[in-house]
């Protein structure tokens, strides 16, 4: 499935045909970040596409429960105005980016 938020294409990828949306990394830095998600055994190539393995879902389903903490933590520490208003100036800034 495309992502409506990518920006363009890096066709000379080592991993093929890759869309990069907004990005604070450099498209090095990212393409490491992909051959270390390769080596590990956590995301691979299929028909042009990255996808999780196996691995990367347990891993993914594995880490979630610590995210969702984080959120529940920041969620409490402010009033539930407050942390809407952070959550909506996070999305713009990212957007911006």
């Amino acid at each position: 499935m495309a992502d409506p938020r990518v920006a363009g294409e890096k066709p000379d990828s080592p991993h093929g045909r890759l869309c990069f949306p907004r990005r604070f990394d450099s498209p090095t830095a990212i393409e490491a970040t992909l051959s270390r998600l390769i080596s590990t055994g956590w995301i691979e190539e299929s028909a042009g596409l990255l996808r999780l393995t196996l691995e990367g879902e347990q891993q993914h389903a594995d880490l979630a429960p610590l995210v969702d903490d984080v959120r529940g933590r920041v969620a409490r520490a402010l009033p539930q105005e407050d942390y809407v208003t952070l959550i909506r100036l996070l999305e713009r800034l990212a957007a911006a980016l």
